[in-house]
């Protein structure tokens, strides 16, 4: 199975300012468990509101996806 790419910009951050994560998964609940355990290991939480959306790709960006591994980053968690 083909990983993608899935983001969520609405999980409460540090502080109330925006926050972003990119996450690389084969389905959207391995996307939230990522994300939910990234955030965790900040000291951040991932509410059952907060929405994980998928991201459409190129059918070419596709083809990297055996070479990419899944996981979460967090681009902004909130910290000024």
């Amino acid at each position: 199975m083909a990983l993608k790419l899935y983001t969520c910009t609405s999980f409460t951050g540090h502080n109330p300012v925006g926050t972003a994560a990119v996450v690389l998964a084969e389905t959207k609940y391995e996307a939230k468990r990522l994300l939910r355990e990234e955030l965790e290991a900040e000291g951040l939480t991932l509410d059952k509101d907060d929405v994980v959306e998928r991201v459409a790709m190129k059918a070419e960006v596709d083809t990297l996806s055996a070479e990419l591994q899944p996981g979460a980053w967090i681009l902004n968690n909130g910290e000024y």
